[in-house]
């Protein structure tokens, strides 16, 4: 019995991880980081939004919140001074959204 448990916890947190594609069309800030455009893999860690690009990682807070109906498309809300205020994930009701500078 326990080890059925332990299998099923650890499959548990393996499914609360969480990656995704995006793709940002213009240099970008987020809480104070700088992101070139490109194509990140954002995996998102608790309250903050991990990217590794070549041998640079990046760190910015951020939550996983939910949306009212599944985003069509993954796209990214930039404010006023280029600032990333979330990322819409495509086939989802999520977005993350970042904190404020």
């Amino acid at each position: 019995m326990k080890l059925i448990y332990l299998s099923t916890l650890a499959l548990g947190i393996a499914a609360a991880a969480s990656s995704y594609n995006v793709t940002l069309s213009d240099t970008v800030s987020a809480a104070g980081t700088q992101l070139s455009a490109g194509n990140y893999k954002v995996d998102m860690q608790g309250d903050k939004a991990v990217s590794e690009v070549g041998k640079k990682t990046f760190t910015v807070p951020a939550q996983l919140q939910s949306t009212d109906q599944k985003n069509p498309s993954t796209t990214a809300i930039i404010g006023a001074g280029a600032k990333l205020r979330e990322i819409d994930l495509a086939g989802t009701k999520n977005k993350i959204v970042f904190a404020s500078e």
